[in-house]
């Protein structure tokens, strides 16, 4: 059973492909849009984010991370000074956001498909890198757009379940063609 089970998780990572870790730097003035930019798979989201010296998030509104096809896995970030910085994200700050106590730095540290950080006053940031781990394959779908008719998961102990285990899950979805894709995610 073991046997047959790592089998399965070793033809799971080859069809999946490998995940490659990336770290994306934002600067303001360079990687610019109204309120979001995409750039190397990552996308930053805030309240603005064209302007030449620094993004604004604003009071009590959300920045989000996230990663097109993978994880976020770091995001780093520098503030033009304790007015408007880093320690204004601690009180709503997911677990794993630490900050300096000039506040001009902060820092977040985890795995998650999407990170939401919200300030109690505004903030002002000079500079951002953004670490994501993203899955590449060899193979593109191109019927990526299609919906599964099932979707199981199955966990490292060859557990299976229609919803997701924490930790590493091997996702099988089931399309109405009879075809399947596999893919792996951590939870």
């Amino acid at each position: 059973m073991m046997k047959k089970l790592l089998s399965f998780f070793a033809l799971a990572t080859l069809v999946c492909g490998v995940a490659a870790a990336v770290q994306v730097d934002f600067t303001p003035g360079t990687d610019v849009g109204a309120t979001s930019v995409t750039k190397d798979g990552v996308t930053v989201t805030m309240s603005h984010m064209d302007n030449a010296n620094y993004y604004v998030v604003l009071a009590l509104t959300e920045m989000t991370v996230e990663a097109e096809d993978g994880v976020i896995t770091d995001i780093a970030f520098q503030c033009t000074d304790y007015n408007y910085g880093s320690a204004y994200f601690s009180q709503y700050a997911p677990e794993g956001y630490t900050y300096e106590q000039d506040g001009k730095s902060g820092a977040w540290s985890g795995v998650a498909e999407k990170v939401v950080l919200k300030p109690t006053s505004h903030v002002r940031i000079t500079h951002m890198t953004i670490g994501a781990e993203t899955t590449a394959t060899a193979v593109t779908d191109v019927n990526a757009n299609r919906c599964p008719v099932s979707t199981t998961y199955c966990d490292m102990a060859g557990r299976t379940s229609d919803r997701p285990f924490s930790g590493v899950n091997i996702v099988v979805n089931r399309y109405a063609d009879g075809t399947t894709s596999t893919t792996k995610v951590l939870k």
